[in-house]
């Protein structure tokens, strides 16, 4: 017997909808446990176990819709001792719906794989009656909002610029025209997503503004100009604490119509939020 667990699950949900369930937090945790995991390649993360062994992993690969990747740290059934092992999931479309790919390596007893082959098809019985109690209805409700937080070790001014600077913005989000000025129309810019029904181009205006506190804009698009898919408002909020800025992404406006560009931008924006890390890190200020 091979010491790793392989598994191959059809689900009449779409990639964009078993990718949600493998992603989202809220979502991770009806079916495998409360988690702080974030699509990001290199983020460290949780599973918090009510017994105190929690398991400590580490996102290896990020493919939206289509691969994730994480270390899995989990002590030994044999000696209680930790080892650490490699999760991958691979979504492939399949009609109208998906074929999920389990693939769990670094096993170094078959006791181990045994344990975990139980408990996993334990949680992924959980997760079909998920995807399947998830009705669009109810997706929708859950899934309309994108909120993120990000704590940056720079003051709210230098967190500003990259908000507010078309150059230093195109570093980490998309060449635009954006002027922090109320009532002013810009674009961000960027390669047609066929995928997504998008042609690259999002059509902004900005709602409000307060220096260093606050910034809204629209944000809006669609398959080609003048038809529009896509309706949303983007809300940032800036908060001075410990020395540095604590900062709040809102995105509202998605329908069940827009659910597969919402969850690309949910991994999208955690991405490049984490991008202005580097470059604060990077800068003179």
């Amino acid at each position: 017997m091979e010491k790793e667990i392989r598994h191959t699950y059809i689900y009449s949900h779409s990639p964009q909808v078993v990718w949600e369930h493998l992603t989202e937090p809220g979502l991770i945790e009806q079916w495998l446990g409360k988690t702080d995991f974030q699509p990001i390649v290199g983020h460290k993360f949780r599973f918090i176990s009510p017994y105190g062994n929690d398991s400590i992993c580490e996102v290896l690969e990020v493919k939206t819709f289509t691969k994730l990747s994480y270390t899995w740290q989990k002590n030994s059934a044999i000696d209680d001792k930790p080892f650490t092992s490699i999760i991958t999931w691979m979504l492939i479309p399949k009609g109208n719906g998906t074929e999920l790919q389990l693939v769990y390596t670094g096993f170094n007893a078959m006791e181990d794989v045994v344990a975990h082959e139980n408990g996993w098809n334990t949680c992924l019985d959980q997760f079909e009656e998920l995807l399947n109690n998830n009705n669009n209805n109810k997706i929708n409700n859950m899934k309309n909002t994108i909120t993120q937080t990000i704590r940056y070790e720079h003051s709210p001014e230098a967190v500003w610029e990259y908000l507010t600077k078309p150059e230093l913005i195109a570093q980490w989000l998309m060449p635009n025209n954006f002027e922090p000025i109320k009532g002013h129309d810009f674009e961000f810019r960027t390669n047609p997503i066929p995928s997504l029904n998008l042609d690259g181009i999002m059509y902004c205006k900005v709602i409000e503004i307060i220096p260093f506190k606050k910034l809204i804009y629209s944000w809006k698009g669609g398959p080609e100009n003048g038809i529009t898919t896509l309706d949303t408002i983007v809300e940032w909020t800036l908060e001075a604490k410990d020395n540095g800025t604590e900062l709040h992404l809102v995105q509202t406006g998605f329908t069940e119509k827009t659910l597969s560009i919402f969850s690309a931008m949910q991994g999208g924006w955690a991405q490049n939020l984490q991008k202005v890390v580097t470059l604060l890190s990077n800068s003179k200020k």
